[in-house]
């Protein structure tokens, strides 16, 4: 999934990086067995074994959206979304169970309990003209979807807090 030689699709892509689904789906894709054909989908392969990751999460109050935390064994270890967190927003520190620094102010701490973990998000498409509203909502904007490998805040040093 992380090779760079797999064509570009959501879910293929290096670690910590957020790989994009563009266009909706239909039969003729066989990556998994039944996606959502109203759905465009987002994933991120977290590697949390040097650092956290910071994910900033953008108001979305127009549309049904989820975003789906998994560890390694792909067991769910939290959930964000309009009916679950609300359609406010917000950024997130993903930590694995090694980290023990400080949480910048302003960031909500997930917690999960492996180094290696996933992100699948889902962001309602309300027609095939509406394509392009959800592709602006997924674009690598600073307000919008985001995934920041933390660079100065490591478990043994918090008096650098920079990302």
């Amino acid at each position: 999934m992380t090779s760079p030689n797999n064509p570009p699709w959501s879910g293929r892509g290096p670690a910590n990086s957020v790989s994009y689904a563009t266009d909706l789906l239909n039969a003729s894709f066989t990556d998994v067995v039944t996606p959502n054909s109203d759905t465009l989908y987002c994933q991120t392969q977290f590697d949390l074994r040097n650092e956290p990751v910071v994910f900033v999460v953008p108001p979305i109050s127009d549309r049904y959206y989820s975003f789906q935390f998994l560890d390694a064994y792909t067991n769910d270890y939290a959930y964000l979304g309009q009916r679950a967190s609300g359609g406010n927003g917000g950024t997130y520190l993903i930590a694995g169970p090694d980290w023990n620094g400080q949480v910048p102010e302003g960031m909500t701490k997930i917690w999960t309990l492996t180094n290696l973990a996933r992100l699948i998000t889902r962001t309602l498409v309300k027609s095939p003209a509406d394509v392009a509203n959800v592709n602006a909502i997924q674009d690598l904007r600073p307000t919008n979807y985001k995934t920041r490998q933390r660079l100065a805040i490591s478990s043994n040093d918090t008096s650098n807090q920079k990302y």
